[in-house]
């Protein structure tokens, strides 16, 4: 019976600090999300921890139709920009990462501020969609801003 409440007791404490150590380091995500004339749902996310300069970042994106039934094979094609300022060319690939509607790129933010991304994004159907998300603060790197 000692035995047994030891362990139980062990048991507690494993759970008690895996469940603060995944909370300490779960990221807060960025979840943008857009609905598009004919019923397609476009939603883009980043790690919000993420959103600083002069490191590369994973962007989300789940494109859902109006019925809400994930889309794969889709093509998208993007640009990441600052309004009014010339940031230069920002086209990363956007790519599928399995048949759940879900794809994937990875982005890098060359300044702080303000961001658009305009998607392209061409349906299997032949159709397409454009959309445009705001990013509405991408913050200097600290470890750089430090030097």
């Amino acid at each position: 019976m000692g035995r047994t409440r030891i362990s139980s007791k062990g048991l507690l404490l494993l759970f008690i600090s895996l469940f603060l150590s995944v909370n300490l380091y779960a990221q807060e995500q960025t979840v943008m999300t857009r609905k598009c004339p004919s019923g397609l749902e476009v939603i883009m996310v980043f790690d919000a921890d993420k959103l600083v300069t002069m490191q590369p970042v994973t962007t989300t994106l789940k494109i859902l139709d109006p019925q809400g039934a994930p889309i794969s094979n889709a093509l998208v094609y993007c640009s990441f920009y600052i309004p009014n300022f010339a940031t230069g060319a920002n086209s990363p690939k956007i790519k599928a990462t399995d048949q759940n509607g879900l794809y994937e790129g990875l982005v890098f933010f060359t300044h702080e501020g303000r961001w658009n991304v305009d998607l392209t994004i061409n349906l299997p159907n032949g159709g397409y969609e454009e959309v445009t998300f705001n990013i509405d603060q991408v913050l200097p790197n600290p470890t750089i801003s430090a030097l």
